[in-house]
């Protein structure tokens, strides 16, 4: 999905618009938390096969 941002910036020739640039940051910060969101998911599911 990182590269769908990545994409993104080649292919926006507006990019120095700083709506679009805007937007773009916007789309990169909640990839971040998706992805953090799933670190959380992994350790969690690793804490609960240790415990069992």
């Amino acid at each position: 999905v990182l590269a769908n941002v990545l994409n993104k910036i080649i292919t926006t020739p507006t990019l120095l618009s700083t709506k679009a640039f805007q937007v773009l940051i916007k789309d990169f910060d909640s990839e971040i938390d998706d992805y953090k969101d799933l670190q959380n998911n992994i350790s969690k599911d690793n804490n609960n096969i240790s415990v069992q």
